[in-house]
């Protein structure tokens, strides 16, 4: 496994405490800073975010008995490396319905990248 496969790996098992069914407002600071870490920049860790971690946790979120101490690593590692490795033709036709309901389902990603914004500032 080459060093940015093993940091999107991080990114995903990062972001995937969004979708634990419990209050996270005390890891924010944890997520931000591990996120802003990595190699990534806003953009490609907005687009990570929605095409790779959030199709394969949300329904976590919607679930009545969800995950709420976090998801198997090597689980959710499979899980998206499976979903990114099949063809989803027409994926772009979803992503207005996806990025509404990313916003209303995930408030804390705004602050989660202003706090990223500011960390790597400086």
């Amino acid at each position: 496994m080459n060093d940015t496969q093993s940091a999107r790996e991080r990114v995903w098992i990062n972001m995937s405490e969004l979708f634990l069914d419990t209050d996270i407002s005390d890891e924010l600071d944890y997520i931000a800073s591990a996120l802003a870490a990595s190699p990534f920049d806003e953009a490609e860790l907005d687009r990570i975010l929605l095409e790779e971690v959030y199709p394969v946790c949300i329904p976590n979120l919607h679930s009545i008995a969800g995950i709420w101490s976090g998801f198997d690593e090597a689980e959710l590692v499979a899980a998206i490396t499976r979903r990114n490795a099949r063809n989803f033709p027409l994926l772009w036709l979803w992503m207005p319905f996806r990025r509404r309901h990313m916003r209303r389902m995930l408030p804390e990603w705004e602050e989660i990248r202003d706090k990223i914004a500011a960390i790597r500032a400086g």
